[in-house]
């Protein structure tokens, strides 16, 4: 008995409508968007067409409540959005990551004690220094102009409850270790595969996690 062997596409033609390579347009070599290279890298991925063949026929096939009353376009255009969404996700900031001043920093993590920790301190240094500037805003008014020292007292009370909160909730539920990213990124991926093609598509979800982790490893982000 003979078994049909699963097509891998390597052609975008073959993967995708014409309208993507409509689309696709927005991809000129000279002046593409640091987005607009990992979208590319992404729908170019050859296991990306494969699920992402498999998914759009069957979005096209959908008769169902899901799909009902929605034309050719806009069902094509919920998997572009899924891709172009997914592009933008390397530039977002995981819980338990440390924050970067540029998007194109790699990214570090704390393990979960180290969380825990420095949630636990900031709530603590933030509630010190609100009290301190309270007592000495007048003083350093003085040298400097300090118009806006009770807003900045304002978000410091705020900073400590957001911690407190934080530290309960990563309590019971800690984050993963150093590496989270690639977890992180999975749980994001399922959300637009369920906010866009209104299902979870895990093969598809897969494939482009894959995909966007090799780009950012070869770029050397993370």
């Amino acid at each position: 008995m003979s078994t049909q062997a699963t097509p891998v596409y390597t052609r975008f033609s073959d993967a995708y409508p014409d309208e993507f390579a409509e689309w696709s347009d927005i991809f000129e070599q000279e002046n593409m968007t640091p987005q607009h290279q990992r979208m590319a890298a992404i729908i170019d991925a050859p296991a990306v067409m494969h699920a992402a063949k498999a998914v759009i026929d069957s979005i096209l096939a959908d008769e169902s409540e899901r799909w009902r009353g929605e034309d050719r376009l806009t069902r094509l255009d919920a998997v572009w959005q899924f891709f172009g969404r997914a592009s933008h996700l390397p530039e977002e900031q995981p819980p338990g990551s440390h924050l970067r001043r540029k998007d194109d920093e790699p990214l570090a993590f704390s393990s979960p004690s180290q969380l825990r920790q420095g949630i636990t301190s900031t709530a603590a240094k933030a509630l010190e220094l609100a009290a301190l500037l309270r007592q000495t805003a007048t003083t350093i008014g003085d040298v400097t102009t300090l118009d806006h020292a009770p807003a900045l007292v304002s978000q410091l009370e705020d900073l400590h409850d957001a911690a407190v909160m934080a530290a309960h909730l990563y309590l019971d539920h800690p984050l993963p270790s150093a590496g989270s990213w690639h977890g992180w990124l999975q749980s994001r991926l399922a959300v637009l595969s369920i906010y866009h093609l209104r299902e979870n598509h895990t093969a598809l979800i897969a494939a482009t996690q894959c995909a966007l982790i090799a780009h950012e490893e070869e770029r050397g982000a993370y």
